[in-house]
């Protein structure tokens, strides 16, 4: 059992120091950004996020990580402004697709749920 622990360990390592040793990092391209113009700072948002990544940064507005964020778009439902959205997905971008009758993937139906109880605010 001990000689397993080691070789997963040492696995373990194995991978990080792939990661690690890279000068750069390419993140997914879906994440949720901020527009500052329409930032009121609220904080709703922040707490919902299940991966505490949105801040309001020293300029008091709302600062996401693209590197942390995971593109989950919570933050964006909750934002009372309507100052975040997900990159590369407009609110009628994901209309268009649930109108087209298309569900080729379980995200889009959550992602129309988000945008509806967005919406009804």
């Amino acid at each position: 059992m001990i000689d397993e622990s080691l070789s997963q360990a040492a696995a373990a390592v194995a991978r990080a120091c792939t990661i690690l040793a890279k000068d750069q990092i390419q993140v997914g391209g879906v994440v949720s950004v901020v527009n500052p113009e329409k930032c009121a700072a609220g904080l709703t948002w922040v707490r919902v996020c299940p991966y505490n990544v949105p801040v309001i940064n020293a300029e008091g507005v709302a600062e996401i990580e693209m590197a942390m964020c995971h593109g989950c778009g919570i933050c964006g439902s909750e934002c009372p402004g309507k100052a975040i959205t997900r990159q590369h997905f407009t609110d009628e971008q994901i209309m268009a697709k649930e109108e087209s009758g298309s569900r080729c993937t379980t995200c889009l139906r959550l992602w129309v749920h988000v945008l509806q109880k967005w919406r009804g605010r």
